[in-house]
């Protein structure tokens, strides 16, 4: 199922993206992340794209028995704490409050409704960027992944800053997707990960089962 091109989408925008988008960049900067290399913008797209084919095969629409919901599979019910989506919302919610601007409607919207795959692909990729780089130790990893493109850099932010609950079947899963060009051992197939954290998603990828650590610099 596509997105209709009648969704709301945020009306204001800027040459880095959505008005969240530029917040959370605007931030970094001063956090002295380096977003005036080269390809850093570029590699930050880079970023976006492989966080989304490694959780959901790009899906917006994602859905998983774990409540793992969306393009980046934020858990929507934790009954051990509050649940990763919502995690996320405060930390967006937060830059706007720092910079003194009204949350968007988008946002609010979505506290109630708790439902990431209700967002268009600018939303959720904005809310992406709000989340990662307000994960504890993530700073150092992304200014170097937006510097060299080094996908080994990638893996481990993927693995330990998002994902969480590595074991070596989705050790494999991540370099099958991050370097297929270096796979010698047969493609992975869903029966051999039915024991493991995922499910199919709606496009026929794979989407974990997460279950994040959240430990926010911000909330």
């Amino acid at each position: 199922q596509g997105r209709s091109n009648e969704e709301e989408v945020p009306a204001e925008k800027t040459q880095e993206g959505s008005v969240l988008s530029q917040l959370v960049l605007d931030a970094a900067r001063k956090r002295g992340i380096n977003l005036e290399g080269e390809n850093a913008l570029s590699n930050l797209n880079v970023l976006k794209n492989l966080f989304g084919q490694l959780e959901s095969g790009g899906d917006l629409e994602a859905t998983n028995p774990s409540s793992a919901k969306g393009k980046y599979q934020w858990k929507t019910i934790n009954p051990k704490g509050q649940a990763s989506f919502r995690t996320a919302l405060n930390r967006a919610s937060n830059y706007y409050k720092n910079n003194n601007l009204s949350i968007p409607s988008w946002i609010q919207e979505a506290k109630k409704h708790n439902n990431p795959t209700r967002l268009n692909e600018e939303q959720q990729d904005s809310l992406f960027l709000a989340d990662i780089f307000e994960r504890r130790h993530s700073d150092k990893k992304i200014n170097k992944f937006l510097q060299t493109g080094n996908r080994d850099v990638l893996k481990d932010l993927w693995l330990n800053q998002w994902h969480t609950r590595p074991t070596d079947k989705i050790r494999k899963y991540a370099d099958s997707i991050l370097y297929p060009e270096e796979q010698i051992f047969q493609p992975m197939t869903m029966a051999a990960l039915q024991d493991d954290t995922m499910a199919l998603s709606n496009k026929g990828g794979m989407v974990y089962k997460n279950y994040h650590k959240y430990k926010p610099r911000a909330i």
